[in-house]
């Protein structure tokens, strides 16, 4: 059974200036930067390979009527998460109104996974729209680098994706299954 996920993918140009920003930021051994990035909008677990074309036919449901440019995305800083508990994580955090309208499209995309007949486990924690840059174990604020700064960039959705995650030793390796034009 696969893992799998539906995310927002990142342009190019915007993946271009996160490798800067790593680059350009002396880190601990214990960090393991990720090698790809994406916005998870709703993790589903172990699905049968016969729910794919289910899965697939709830995100195109959920981007129809949609017009082109509604669903944008825009960032604000890299800092350290999750919100309110010890970090674990460096992230890419979008704005409040950048996660309110994902949020929205997220309670859509579920309601038509729902009636699709996939079952999953919905979150019931608010949503925060973020992107994982790094993860590494729970430690002091003391102890983490000065990476908070600010990335106020931009772009507007053109597709949502199925991904496929593959969990390894080294880290999960994603394989998109399919896209859905938005």
């Amino acid at each position: 059974m696969p893992r799998l996920f539906i995310a927002i993918n990142l342009p190019k140009e915007i993946k271009s200036e996160i490798s800067k920003i790593i680059k350009e930021t002396p880190t601990p051994l214990w960090f393991r930067w990720l090698p790809e990035w994406h916005i998870t909008i709703t993790f589903l677990g172990d699905q049968e390979d016969y729910s794919i074309q289910d899965i697939e036919t709830a995100m195109q449901k959920t981007c129809e009527g949609m017009h082109a440019g509604e669903l944008s995305v825009e960032f604000k800083e890299v800092c350290y998460g999750p919100p309110g508990r010890t970090p674990r994580m460096a992230w890419l955090t979008t704005t409040d109104e950048t996660s309110r309208k994902i949020a929205l499209f997220k309670r859509r995309l579920e309601d038509n996974l729902e009636k699709s007949g996939i079952d999953w486990e919905r979150e019931s924690r608010p949503f925060h729209g973020h992107v994982t840059l790094a993860r590494f174990e729970s430690t002091t604020h003391a102890h983490l680098p000065p990476i908070e700064q600010k990335f106020t960039t931009s772009f507007t959705v053109p597709s949502i994706d199925l991904i496929k995650s593959k969990l390894e030793r080294t880290g999960a390796i994603y394989t998109r299954i399919t896209a859905v034009a938005c």
